[in-house]
């Protein structure tokens, strides 16, 4: 399906977001169909939040009709992910406890 995102309107991804990307593909099916996103992506996602991207041009780079299915290569969809919301790691914090100082 056209986007009528240009590639050279998205942004780089961070040496953060190409990390996770990794992590999270590398045993992934290579495409995802709208309708498991939620489930593949521990709820990252859901399928009508990219139902409802796709139908303004803004959802992922690319996706493919199957019959009545909508599916997504693996990588385009969470390139997709990082850019629209943004992947950071998390700082840890240490607490110091008042009775063990």
């Amino acid at each position: 399906m056209p986007k009528q995102e240009e590639s050279h309107d998205l942004r780089p991804l961070t040496e953060a977001e190409e990390e996770f990307i990794s992590k999270m593909i590398e045993r992934l099916p290579p495409f995802i169909a709208r309708r498991e996103v939620r489930w593949i992506t521990g709820g990252l996602l859901r399928r009508q939040t990219l139902s409802n991207a796709d139908a303004v041009g803004q959802g992922p780079e690319e996706s493919y009709r199957i019959g009545t299915m909508i599916v997504y290569p693996t990588e385009s969809l969470f390139k997709w992910m990082a850019r629209k919301y943004g992947i950071s790691p998390l700082q840890r914090m240490t607490v110091q406890h008042p009775l063990r100082d």
